[in-house]
C-alpha cells in the first residue's frame, strides 16, 4: 500500500525499515480503505516516522511504550514549530499571526 503514495522506492523502503514500519503501513492501508486522501496520508506518514524516531531516542522499544511519550513528542513539535514575530521588537505574544504555543490564539471579529 506504501507504494500508491510514496514513488520513490527509498522512501517506502525506509518507513518500512523503521521500526514502526509494520504499524505504519497497517494505518495507511486503513486510511485508504476510509477514502482518505493522499495529501493525508502525505502529511501522516512523516509525523509518525518522527514520532518513532523521538520515542525511540527515549528509550521505546514496543507500540505499548508510545503513549507515554506522546505529550513530550506534542510539546517538542510545537516548540519546534512556534515562529518569532517578524516584526522588529515586537514581543511573541502581542502579533495574533504568530501566537506562541503557550497562549490562546485571539478570537477573530465576526463579519457583518
Amino acid at each position: 500500500m506504501l507504494e500508491h503514495y510514496f514513488i520513490r522506492p527509498d522512501t517506502v523502503d525506509r518507513i518500512r525499515g523503521s521500526w514502526l514500519g509494520d504499524a505504519i503501513e497497517k494505518y495507511v492501508t486503513w486510511l485508504s480503505e476510509h477514502s482518505y486522501k493522499a495529501r493525508c496520508v502525505h502529511h501522516r506518514v512523516p509525523l509518525l516516522m518522527a514520532f518513532g524516531a523521538f520515542a525511540k531516542r527515549r528509550g521505546a522499544d514496543r507500540i505499548e511504550h508510545l503513549a507515554c511519550h506522546l505529550d513530550a513528542f506534542i510539546r517538542s513539535q510545537l516548540r519546534h514549530r512556534t515562529r518569532p514575530c517578524p516584526i522588529k521588537g515586537c514581543p511573541p505574544s502581542v502579533h495574533p499571526r504568530y501566537p506562541r504555543a503557550d497562549r490562546a490564539v485571539p478570537a477573530s471579529r465576526p463579519v457583518r
